[in-house]
């Protein structure tokens, strides 16, 4: 005799994630999932209820194959301000609602006196280092747009697009309120700087909580960050009006020695005599 299941909230939120993908079954969602974890019957048994708590890296690899975050699965976002639907949280968690509880997963911060601080600076240095790579491409973007005749008005530090029937798709205004900038693309450069800075900052930040934490940062990441840093070296070359407000630099923080560009500490930094001796 066949055992009817209770559809859990997961369960709908896949089936409806599922079919939104163009998967119109189970088995072409699995067979999209290189990995024998998933299989049709994992995914049946979700949608159906049978399955009730599947693993994380189970959520993850489904998420994945969906083009979704693994959040968009666990929680119900449609429903942002409602309290989360997992019951039994200890505090500081059982009373919030689910965007709350997202936006702590989000920027890495658990407020956990042990581990809270060095996440929430992981979670920094990643938040500045993709806005940096956002940014460069969208100079990039705008650079070739300028320099194949395209049309761009200024207007009190906003940059628009000129289309054939009035502002085209794309608006640009400055990282920091100038309005100095002769090109738009020089303000999306401006852009790349000051999230260079802020992911510096927050290197420095983690360096000077605990220098050793920066040792579990890949090569992989520190050339990404390098890329960045060879990128805003050139636009510093380029464009000599961008300017920045140089935030406080502390010593003790100023010891990054797999940064590539050693000289960004002291040219966007404020920095006194004895730390210009650092690195």
């Amino acid at each position: 005799m066949a055992t009817n299941y209770e559809k859990t909230p997961l369960g709908v939120r896949l089936a409806a994630f599922r079919k939104r993908a163009g998967f119109s079954t189970a088995e072409a969602l699995a067979d999209a999932i290189p990995s024998e974890r998933v299989t049709r019957a994992t995914i049946v048994s979700i949608e159906l209820g049978r399955s009730r708590d599947p693993s994380m890296s189970v959520i993850m690899l489904i998420a994945s194959a969906l083009q979704i975050s693994p959040l968009e699965l666990m929680f119900d976002l449609s429903r942002p301000w409602e309290p989360l639907e997992l019951t039994g949280m200890a505090k500081p968690y059982a009373d919030m609602t689910t965007i709350e509880y997202v936006a702590q997963m989000q920027v890495l911060d658990f407020r956990n006196p042990n581990s809270g601080p060095a996440l929430r600076g992981y979670g920094d240095i990643v938040a500045s280092l993709s806005e940096a790579e956002l940014y460069i491409r969208v100079a990039a973007t705008i650079e070739a747009s300028v320099d194949s005749g395209a049309r761009w008005k200024q207007a009190n530090g906003i940059w628009t697009q000129e289309g054939p029937k009035g502002p085209g798709v794309w608006t640009i205004s400055s990282y920091y309120g100038s309005t100095h900038f002769d090109r738009p693309d020089q303000v999306a450069k401006e852009a790349v700087v000051g999230s260079y800075v802020e992911l510096i900052s927050a290197l420095g930040w983690m360096g000077g909580l605990q220098e050793s934490r920066l040792e579990d940062i890949s090569s992989a990441v520190w050339e990404r960050i390098n890329v960045v840093g060879d990128e805003v070296e050139r636009y510093l070359t380029d464009v000599p009006s961008i300017s920045l407000p140089k935030p406080e630099w502390s010593k003790r923080y100023a010891r990054l020695p797999r940064l590539r560009h050693q000289d960004h500490l002291q040219r966007l930094f404020r920095t006194s005599t004895a730390d210009r001796e650092v690195g």
